[in-house]
């Protein structure tokens, strides 16, 4: 019978070819429009979720709004922050401070090329899931003159060699000097779908040896990400964060407030109502998705009107198997056979 079935589905579409033809590329339009919304919809929500502790680490934001100013949120914190937080508040695993990405002079073979570096502290890769092809995740920033390259660097400069152990020449932006450092380890490329971009890592507490003025409470300029402790309540980590800097900074009233913002949330949530998600890219995501869906619900309309407008055409074949015995339910199996195949065929070059 589903032969049957099959046979006769197959002829009446091959008969009628203008219809069939209209509605594949009617539904399938709309499907592939649907398809590729939610590719890039779903491409914008994984964002920083690859990271093994992405539930656990948070960005660390200052709220510096007053009475008189609009909304200000700072996204950098003081650098001697993180070692005092994770002093005083348990529920604080580790606190991972980063430098801003700037570009860093090589010197190679008598060539200078700039590449993007940031300053992170020791435990950077044990943290955050950039993998290493070289070297251990707790050591490779261990040392003042250690520095990590990406894999696109360690193939530029040392093709397939293990480039771990030698020596570059490089001069950082902070400084006219150039010094000599040593690469202890590999990482693979970051990914697309990394809030965090950059080709270099070196050690953090490098760059404060050569800036001790970064040291003070008063200077913004560095990152820093709180790793708290597994099932935390980050409300009650906030309660304890908001007058941190105040507490901690008597040589100066201040109107900074901390809280914690999820890492996975940055990308897709940038602006803040204070303290508060407000919009961002997340406004766009939900917007391309009601529409994806209304794209597809009028793919689904327009099928079935031409669907309902052919069938007056068919009126004829419908009588003469009513005739010759049809029931109900045959009829109903036939065109629910020419429908599947329609949508199948849609749905293949949709895809």
């Amino acid at each position: 019978m589903l032969k049957h079935y099959l046979t006769t589905a197959f002829r009446n579409l091959f008969r009628d070819k203008i219809f069939t033809v209209i509605n594949i590329m009617g539904l399938s339009i709309g499907m592939a429009v649907f398809l590729l919304i939610s590719l890039w919809v779903g491409y914008e929500k994984s964002f920083d979720t690859f990271h093994e502790k992405s539930d656990r680490i948070y960005k660390l934001m200052v709220d510096m709004t007053t009475p008189n100013k609009p909304v200000t949120i700072w996204s950098n914190t003081p650098a001697p922050i993180g070692p005092v937080l994770e002093s005083k508040i348990p529920e604080v695993e580790k606190v991972i401070r980063t430098s801003s990405n700037r570009g860093t002079k090589f010197i190679f073979e008598e060539e200078q090329i700039y590449e993007t570096c940031i300053y992170a502290d020791s435990m950077f890769f044990e943290y955050f899931t950039f993998q290493l092809r070289y070297g251990n995740p707790e050591q490779v920033l261990n040392q003042r003159d250690a520095m990590v390259i990406s894999e696109k660097l360690a193939k530029k400069y040392f093709k397939d060699k293990n480039p771990v152990g030698q020596t570059m020449e490089i001069k950082e932006w902070f400084t006219e000097e150039t010094r000599n450092v040593v690469i202890s380890g590999v990482f693979e490329n970051p990914p697309a779908n990394s809030t965090l971009h950059f080709d270099m890592v070196m050690p953090f507490e490098t760059f404060l040896f050569y800036t001790p003025n970064n040291m003070h409470w008063g200077n913004y300029n560095h990152a820093s990400y709180v790793v708290l402790r597994p099932n935390t309540n980050v409300s009650d980590v906030n309660i304890k964060l908001k007058n941190f800097i105040k507490e901690n900074r008597p040589d100066r009233e201040s109107t900074a407030e901390l809280f914690l913002y999820p890492l996975k949330e940055i990308h897709l949530k940038s602006d803040f109502s204070k303290g508060k998600k407000a919009s961002g890219a997340i406004v766009l995501i939900r917007l391309f998705t009601i529409v994806s869906y209304f794209i597809l619900i009028i793919a689904c309309i327009n099928y079935i009107n031409l669907s309902t407008a052919n069938i007056t055409r068919r009126y004829k074949e419908v009588g003469i198997k009513k005739i010759i015995g049809a029931g109900k339910g045959m009829l109903a199996w036939q065109f629910m056979m020419e429908s599947f195949l329609l949508n199948f065929a849609a749905i293949i070059v949709a895809f």
